[in-house]
């Protein structure tokens, strides 16, 4: 497949992951229609557009991510609760003068 220039393959693989994320990352439209209510009712019918209009609830976009604009870096940006116990909670900063 990406014989002749394997980095090629590999930064396009991190690229189609960070698109994976970023979308699972954003919130998605929901199609809260019924079939049949308010319109003649049948199999494989078109939903008219004044439905779709009506009835899909779109929600804003996230703010941007940090890694947005750095190429193929994914940042994690999920809490993680088993890493919390091993973190530094307070950093003393000890001054020595000889």
């Amino acid at each position: 497949m990406c014989d002749e220039v394997p980095f090629k393959c590999f930064f396009s693989l991190i690229r189609k992951e960070k698109e994976e994320v970023t979308d699972k990352s954003q919130p998605q439209s929901v199609d809260m229609s019924l079939p049949g209510w308010g319109e003649w009712g049948g199999k494989n019918l078109p939903v008219s557009s004044r439905k779709k209009r009506r009835f899909i609830i779109k929600f804003p976009e996230v703010a941007r991510r940090k890694d947005a604009n750095k190429g193929s870096v994914i940042i994690n940006e999920d809490k993680i609760d088993r890493v919390v116990a091993y973190q530094v909670r307070v950093l003393y900063l000890i001054i020595l003068i000889w």
